[in-house]
Protein backbone atom coordinates (compact mmCIF):
# COMPACT_ATOMS: atom_id res chain seq x y z
CA UNK A 1 0.00 0.00 0.00
CA UNK A 2 1.34 3.42 -0.95
CA UNK A 3 1.30 6.40 1.43
CA UNK A 4 -1.51 7.86 -0.66
CA UNK A 5 -3.49 4.63 -0.26
CA UNK A 6 -2.93 4.85 3.48
CA UNK A 7 -4.24 8.41 3.56
CA UNK A 8 -7.36 7.37 1.66
CA UNK A 9 -7.95 4.45 4.01
CA UNK A 10 -7.57 6.72 7.03
CA UNK A 11 -9.99 9.25 5.55
CA UNK A 12 -12.53 6.51 4.82
CA UNK A 13 -12.20 5.19 8.36
CA UNK A 14 -12.59 8.71 9.75
CA UNK A 15 -15.83 9.02 7.78
CA UNK A 16 -17.14 5.71 9.15
CA UNK A 17 -16.16 6.70 12.69
CA UNK A 18 -18.03 9.96 12.24
CA UNK A 19 -21.14 8.16 10.99
CA UNK A 20 -21.18 5.96 14.08
CA UNK A 21 -21.13 8.91 16.49
CA UNK A 22 -24.57 9.82 17.97
CA UNK A 23 -26.17 12.88 16.41
CA UNK A 24 -26.25 15.95 18.66
CA UNK A 25 -29.46 17.16 20.25
CA UNK A 26 -31.53 16.97 23.43
CA UNK A 27 -32.12 13.29 22.74
CA UNK A 28 -29.15 12.07 20.67
CA UNK A 29 -30.22 9.35 18.24
CA UNK A 30 -28.00 6.29 18.17
CA UNK A 31 -27.01 5.44 14.63
CA UNK A 32 -28.09 2.12 13.13
CA UNK A 33 -25.67 -0.75 12.67
CA UNK A 34 -24.09 -0.15 9.28
CA UNK A 35 -23.39 -2.92 6.79
CA UNK A 36 -20.21 -1.42 5.38
CA UNK A 37 -19.15 -2.74 1.97
CA UNK A 38 -15.40 -2.71 1.34
CA UNK A 39 -14.48 -0.22 -1.35
CA UNK A 40 -12.37 -2.98 -2.92
CA UNK A 41 -15.63 -4.77 -3.76
CA UNK A 42 -17.00 -1.80 -5.72
CA UNK A 43 -15.81 -0.73 -9.17
CA UNK A 44 -17.45 2.28 -10.78
CA UNK A 45 -18.59 1.78 -14.37
CA UNK A 46 -17.38 4.60 -16.67
CA UNK A 47 -20.00 6.41 -18.70
CA UNK A 48 -17.46 7.01 -21.47
CA UNK A 49 -13.77 7.73 -22.03
CA UNK A 50 -12.08 11.03 -22.71
CA UNK A 51 -11.21 11.04 -26.45
CA UNK A 52 -7.90 12.85 -25.81
CA UNK A 53 -6.56 11.10 -22.72
CA UNK A 54 -8.60 7.89 -22.79
CA UNK A 55 -9.31 8.52 -19.09
CA UNK A 56 -12.62 7.14 -17.78
CA UNK A 57 -15.44 9.65 -17.35
CA UNK A 58 -18.14 9.08 -14.77
CA UNK A 59 -21.62 10.59 -14.88
CA UNK A 60 -24.67 9.76 -12.80
CA UNK A 61 -27.33 7.79 -14.69
CA UNK A 62 -30.14 9.30 -12.60
CA UNK A 63 -30.62 12.24 -10.26
CA UNK A 64 -33.17 13.15 -7.62
CA UNK A 65 -33.84 16.24 -5.56
CA UNK A 66 -30.67 15.88 -3.50
CA UNK A 67 -28.86 12.74 -4.67
CA UNK A 68 -27.21 11.20 -7.73
CA UNK A 69 -27.03 7.54 -8.78
CA UNK A 70 -23.90 5.99 -10.27
CA UNK A 71 -23.55 2.59 -11.89
CA UNK A 72 -20.95 0.21 -10.50
CA UNK A 73 -20.02 -3.47 -10.33
CA UNK A 74 -19.94 -5.23 -6.98
CA UNK A 75 -18.25 -8.50 -6.05
CA UNK A 76 -20.48 -10.47 -3.68
CA UNK A 77 -19.49 -13.02 -1.03
CA UNK A 78 -19.92 -15.90 -3.50
CA UNK A 79 -17.51 -14.11 -5.88
CA UNK A 80 -20.32 -13.32 -8.32
CA UNK A 81 -20.22 -9.87 -9.86
CA UNK A 82 -23.42 -7.88 -10.30
CA UNK A 83 -24.25 -4.39 -11.48
CA UNK A 84 -25.32 -2.12 -8.64
CA UNK A 85 -26.43 1.47 -8.18
CA UNK A 86 -24.62 3.73 -5.71
CA UNK A 87 -26.70 6.62 -4.34
CA UNK A 88 -24.59 9.61 -3.29
CA UNK A 89 -25.99 12.73 -1.66
CA UNK A 90 -25.19 15.73 -3.81
CA UNK A 91 -22.86 18.28 -2.24
CA UNK A 92 -22.03 16.07 0.74
CA UNK A 93 -18.31 15.85 1.47
CA UNK A 94 -17.57 14.94 5.07
CA UNK A 95 -13.95 16.08 4.88
CA UNK A 96 -14.66 19.69 3.87
CA UNK A 97 -18.02 20.82 5.31
CA UNK A 98 -18.65 22.48 8.65
CA UNK A 99 -19.83 20.33 11.56
CA UNK A 100 -23.41 21.62 11.16
CA UNK A 101 -23.45 20.82 7.44
CA UNK A 102 -21.96 17.39 8.05
CA UNK A 103 -24.63 16.67 10.65
CA UNK A 104 -27.34 17.57 8.13
CA UNK A 105 -25.92 15.16 5.55
CA UNK A 106 -25.29 12.52 8.17
CA UNK A 107 -28.87 12.72 9.43
CA UNK A 108 -30.22 12.45 5.89
CA UNK A 109 -28.04 9.45 5.02
CA UNK A 110 -28.60 7.56 8.27
CA UNK A 111 -32.33 8.23 8.22
CA UNK A 112 -32.67 6.69 4.78
CA UNK A 113 -30.31 3.85 5.68
CA UNK A 114 -32.27 3.02 8.83
CA UNK A 115 -35.66 2.99 7.11
CA UNK A 116 -34.52 1.28 3.91
CA UNK A 117 -32.41 -1.28 5.75
CA UNK A 118 -35.44 -2.50 7.69
CA UNK A 119 -37.38 -3.44 4.55
CA UNK A 120 -37.08 -7.07 3.42
CA UNK A 121 -39.78 -7.84 0.87
CA UNK A 122 -40.16 -9.05 -2.72
CA UNK A 123 -41.65 -5.70 -3.74
CA UNK A 124 -39.06 -3.50 -2.00
CA UNK A 125 -35.69 -2.84 -3.64
CA UNK A 126 -33.10 -4.38 -1.34
CA UNK A 127 -30.36 -2.29 0.27
CA UNK A 128 -26.98 -4.02 0.02
CA UNK A 129 -25.19 -1.64 2.39
CA UNK A 130 -23.04 1.45 2.56
CA UNK A 131 -19.73 2.08 0.82
CA UNK A 132 -17.11 4.77 1.37
CA UNK A 133 -14.98 5.39 -1.73
CA UNK A 134 -12.44 8.19 -1.56
CA UNK A 135 -12.69 9.79 -4.99
CA UNK A 136 -13.84 12.97 -6.67
CA UNK A 137 -16.73 10.99 -8.20
CA UNK A 138 -18.06 9.70 -4.88
CA UNK A 139 -17.02 12.33 -2.33
CA UNK A 140 -19.37 10.99 0.34
CA UNK A 141 -20.68 7.60 1.55
CA UNK A 142 -23.00 5.88 -0.93
CA UNK A 143 -26.03 3.63 -0.43
CA UNK A 144 -25.69 0.50 -2.58
CA UNK A 145 -28.58 -1.39 -4.17
CA UNK A 146 -28.94 -3.69 -7.16
CA UNK A 147 -29.26 -2.01 -10.54
CA UNK A 148 -32.42 -2.81 -12.53
CA UNK A 149 -32.18 -2.80 -16.31
CA UNK A 150 -35.86 -2.03 -16.90
CA UNK A 151 -35.66 1.29 -15.08
CA UNK A 152 -38.51 2.97 -13.25
CA UNK A 153 -42.23 2.46 -13.80
CA UNK A 154 -42.64 5.65 -15.83
CA UNK A 155 -39.82 4.78 -18.25
CA UNK A 156 -41.04 1.19 -18.45
CA UNK A 157 -44.55 2.25 -19.41
CA UNK A 158 -43.25 4.49 -22.19
CA UNK A 159 -42.02 1.37 -23.99
CA UNK A 160 -43.94 -1.28 -25.88
CA UNK A 161 -43.54 -4.21 -23.47
CA UNK A 162 -46.79 -6.02 -22.74
CA UNK A 163 -47.25 -6.75 -19.04
CA UNK A 164 -49.99 -7.70 -16.59
CA UNK A 165 -51.18 -4.30 -15.38
CA UNK A 166 -53.31 -5.62 -12.54
CA UNK A 167 -50.49 -7.78 -11.18
CA UNK A 168 -48.17 -4.78 -11.36
CA UNK A 169 -50.61 -2.77 -9.24
CA UNK A 170 -51.02 -5.67 -6.83
CA UNK A 171 -47.26 -5.83 -6.39
CA UNK A 172 -47.10 -2.13 -5.52
CA UNK A 173 -49.87 -2.34 -2.93
CA UNK A 174 -48.31 -5.52 -1.55
CA UNK A 175 -45.06 -3.66 -0.89
CA UNK A 176 -46.93 -0.67 0.52
CA UNK A 177 -49.02 -2.81 2.87
CA UNK A 178 -45.79 -4.40 4.13
CA UNK A 179 -44.24 -0.98 4.81
CA UNK A 180 -47.30 0.24 6.69
CA UNK A 181 -48.24 -2.82 8.71
CA UNK A 182 -45.07 -4.86 9.14
CA UNK A 183 -42.39 -2.23 9.74
CA UNK A 184 -44.59 0.85 10.33
CA UNK A 185 -42.95 3.03 7.69
CA UNK A 186 -44.54 5.90 5.76
CA UNK A 187 -42.91 6.17 2.33
CA UNK A 188 -43.81 9.80 1.69
CA UNK A 189 -42.95 9.97 -2.03
CA UNK A 190 -44.69 7.12 -3.81
CA UNK A 191 -44.49 8.06 -7.50
CA UNK A 192 -43.81 6.16 -10.76
CA UNK A 193 -40.17 7.28 -10.74
CA UNK A 194 -39.72 5.68 -7.31
CA UNK A 195 -40.96 2.28 -8.48
CA UNK A 196 -38.36 0.14 -10.26
CA UNK A 197 -39.21 -2.79 -12.51
CA UNK A 198 -37.69 -6.26 -12.36
CA UNK A 199 -38.36 -9.48 -14.25
CA UNK A 200 -38.99 -12.88 -12.70
CA UNK A 201 -37.87 -15.53 -15.17
CA UNK A 202 -39.52 -18.33 -13.19
CA UNK A 203 -43.03 -16.87 -13.44
CA UNK A 204 -42.33 -15.24 -15.99
CA UNK A 205 -43.58 -11.73 -15.26
CA UNK A 206 -42.53 -8.17 -14.57
CA UNK A 207 -42.95 -6.94 -11.01
CA UNK A 208 -42.45 -3.66 -9.11
CA UNK A 209 -39.90 -2.68 -6.48
CA UNK A 210 -40.57 0.32 -4.24
CA UNK A 211 -37.45 2.40 -3.72
CA UNK A 212 -36.16 5.83 -2.66
CA UNK A 213 -36.76 6.13 1.08
CA UNK A 214 -35.26 9.60 1.36
CA UNK A 215 -38.58 11.08 2.50
CA UNK A 216 -39.73 8.10 4.55
CA UNK A 217 -40.27 8.02 8.27
CA UNK A 218 -40.94 5.46 10.98
CA UNK A 219 -44.46 5.91 12.34
CA UNK A 220 -44.47 7.58 15.74
CA UNK A 221 -40.73 8.29 15.73
CA UNK A 222 -39.47 11.86 16.03
CA UNK A 223 -36.57 13.26 14.07
CA UNK A 224 -37.73 12.07 10.66
CA UNK A 225 -38.44 15.02 8.40
CA UNK A 226 -38.81 15.84 4.76
CA UNK A 227 -38.96 19.01 2.74
CA UNK A 228 -41.97 19.44 0.49
CA UNK A 229 -40.56 19.81 -3.02
CA UNK A 230 -41.54 19.71 -6.68
CA UNK A 231 -41.88 16.31 -8.35
CA UNK A 232 -42.41 15.04 -11.86
CA UNK A 233 -45.75 13.58 -10.83
CA UNK A 234 -47.16 16.37 -8.70
CA UNK A 235 -50.63 14.83 -8.68
CA UNK A 236 -49.28 11.72 -7.01
CA UNK A 237 -48.97 13.82 -3.88
CA UNK A 238 -51.99 13.96 -1.58
CA UNK A 239 -53.84 17.30 -1.31
CA UNK A 240 -52.70 17.82 2.28
CA UNK A 241 -49.10 17.74 1.03
CA UNK A 242 -49.80 19.94 -2.00
CA UNK A 243 -51.49 22.43 0.32
CA UNK A 244 -48.61 22.42 2.80
CA UNK A 245 -47.22 25.94 2.64
CA UNK A 246 -45.00 25.84 5.73
CA UNK A 247 -41.41 26.49 4.50
CA UNK A 248 -40.04 24.43 7.39
CA UNK A 249 -39.69 20.67 6.95
CA UNK A 250 -42.88 18.69 7.40
CA UNK A 251 -42.61 16.47 10.46
CA UNK A 252 -44.00 13.06 11.19
CA UNK A 253 -46.76 14.78 13.18
CA UNK A 254 -47.74 16.78 10.10
CA UNK A 255 -48.54 15.95 6.52
CA UNK A 256 -46.68 12.67 5.98
CA UNK A 257 -48.99 9.79 6.83
CA UNK A 258 -50.13 6.30 5.87
CA UNK A 259 -53.24 7.92 4.38
CA UNK A 260 -51.03 10.12 2.20
CA UNK A 261 -49.31 7.03 0.82
CA UNK A 262 -52.72 5.51 0.09
CA UNK A 263 -53.70 8.58 -1.92
CA UNK A 264 -50.46 8.32 -3.88
CA UNK A 265 -51.15 4.64 -4.53
CA UNK A 266 -54.53 5.52 -6.06
CA UNK A 267 -52.72 7.70 -8.60
CA UNK A 268 -50.27 4.89 -9.34
CA UNK A 269 -53.19 2.49 -9.81
CA UNK A 270 -54.81 4.92 -12.24
CA UNK A 271 -51.56 5.35 -14.16
CA UNK A 272 -50.85 1.62 -14.42
CA UNK A 273 -54.38 0.67 -15.51
CA UNK A 274 -54.91 3.54 -17.98
CA UNK A 275 -51.39 4.46 -19.11
CA UNK A 276 -52.22 8.13 -18.60
CA UNK A 277 -50.45 10.42 -16.15
CA UNK A 278 -53.02 11.73 -13.63
CA UNK A 279 -54.47 15.16 -14.34
CA UNK A 280 -53.05 15.43 -17.86
CA UNK A 281 -56.37 14.83 -19.65
CA UNK A 282 -58.45 17.66 -18.17
CA UNK A 283 -57.05 20.43 -20.38
CA UNK A 284 -56.55 22.71 -17.37
CA UNK A 285 -53.44 24.75 -16.55
CA UNK A 286 -51.15 23.07 -13.97
CA UNK A 287 -51.54 25.73 -11.27
CA UNK A 288 -55.31 25.67 -11.60
CA UNK A 289 -55.22 21.87 -11.44
CA UNK A 290 -53.45 22.01 -8.08
CA UNK A 291 -56.06 24.42 -6.75
CA UNK A 292 -58.90 22.17 -7.87
CA UNK A 293 -57.28 19.06 -6.38
CA UNK A 294 -57.06 20.81 -3.00
CA UNK A 295 -60.62 22.20 -3.10
CA UNK A 296 -62.21 20.61 -0.04
CA UNK A 297 -65.77 21.41 -1.15
CA UNK A 298 -65.51 19.79 -4.58
CA UNK A 299 -62.04 18.29 -5.15
CA UNK A 300 -61.09 17.45 -8.71
CA UNK A 301 -60.48 13.76 -9.33
CA UNK A 302 -59.99 11.64 -12.49
CA UNK A 303 -63.05 10.17 -14.20
CA UNK A 304 -63.60 7.04 -16.33
CA UNK A 305 -64.52 9.23 -19.29
CA UNK A 306 -61.15 10.97 -19.39
CA UNK A 307 -59.13 7.97 -18.20
CA UNK A 308 -60.44 4.84 -19.93
CA UNK A 309 -59.05 1.57 -18.66
CA UNK A 310 -56.91 -0.60 -20.94
CA UNK A 311 -59.03 -3.58 -19.89
CA UNK A 312 -62.42 -2.27 -18.87
CA UNK A 313 -64.00 -5.70 -18.55
CA UNK A 314 -61.44 -7.06 -16.06
CA UNK A 315 -60.33 -3.89 -14.29
CA UNK A 316 -63.54 -1.88 -13.92
CA UNK A 317 -63.83 -2.91 -10.24
CA UNK A 318 -60.69 -0.86 -9.56
CA UNK A 319 -62.53 2.44 -9.96
CA UNK A 320 -64.26 2.03 -6.60
CA UNK A 321 -60.90 1.22 -5.00
CA UNK A 322 -59.30 4.34 -6.46
CA UNK A 323 -62.19 6.49 -5.29
CA UNK A 324 -61.90 5.06 -1.79
CA UNK A 325 -58.15 5.79 -1.75
CA UNK A 326 -58.25 9.37 -3.03
CA UNK A 327 -60.83 10.82 -0.65
CA UNK A 328 -59.99 14.41 0.21
CA UNK A 329 -59.77 13.97 3.96
CA UNK A 330 -57.04 11.54 5.05
CA UNK A 331 -59.26 10.01 7.72
CA UNK A 332 -61.86 9.09 5.08
CA UNK A 333 -59.49 7.00 2.97
CA UNK A 334 -59.24 3.25 3.21
CA UNK A 335 -56.02 1.70 4.51
CA UNK A 336 -53.33 0.03 2.43
CA UNK A 337 -54.49 -3.29 3.94
CA UNK A 338 -58.03 -2.70 2.66
CA UNK A 339 -56.67 -1.71 -0.77
CA UNK A 340 -54.55 -4.87 -0.78
CA UNK A 341 -57.53 -7.09 0.12
CA UNK A 342 -59.79 -5.46 -2.49
CA UNK A 343 -57.24 -5.71 -5.30
CA UNK A 344 -56.45 -9.35 -4.47
CA UNK A 345 -60.12 -10.30 -4.25
CA UNK A 346 -59.95 -11.18 -0.54
CA UNK A 347 -63.01 -9.00 -0.10
CA UNK A 348 -65.39 -7.22 -2.45
CA UNK A 349 -66.90 -4.92 0.17
CA UNK A 350 -65.52 -1.44 0.75
CA UNK A 351 -65.31 -0.43 4.42
CA UNK A 352 -67.75 2.42 3.67
CA UNK A 353 -70.15 3.26 0.81
CA UNK A 354 -68.56 4.46 -2.40
CA UNK A 355 -70.30 6.88 -4.78
CA UNK A 356 -71.77 5.41 -7.97
CA UNK A 357 -69.48 5.21 -10.97
CA UNK A 358 -70.58 6.44 -14.40
CA UNK A 359 -68.96 4.59 -17.28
Amino acid sequence: MTSNDGEKANTAQDTLDYLHKPLPGPKPRVTPTLNVISSSKITLVPTCYDPKTNAPVYHSFASGGYADLYKAEMTFADESVKVVAVKVFRGAHFSTHTEDQKDVYKNRLLREYEVWGRAKHRNILGLEGLVVVESLVLPSPGLVSQYKDHGDLHSFMQGSIIFDRLEMARGIVCGLEYLHNQIKVVHGDLTPVNILIDFDEATPCYFPLITDFGKSRVDGKRGYTTTVAEAVFVAARPPELLDHSDPNPATNAGVLSFAGDVYSFSMLLLYVLTGKVPYTQEGIAPLKILQLICDAAKPLRPTPEKYPLHNRESHNFCWSIMQACWKHRPEDRITSKSAYDLLHGHTTTLPFPSPPISV
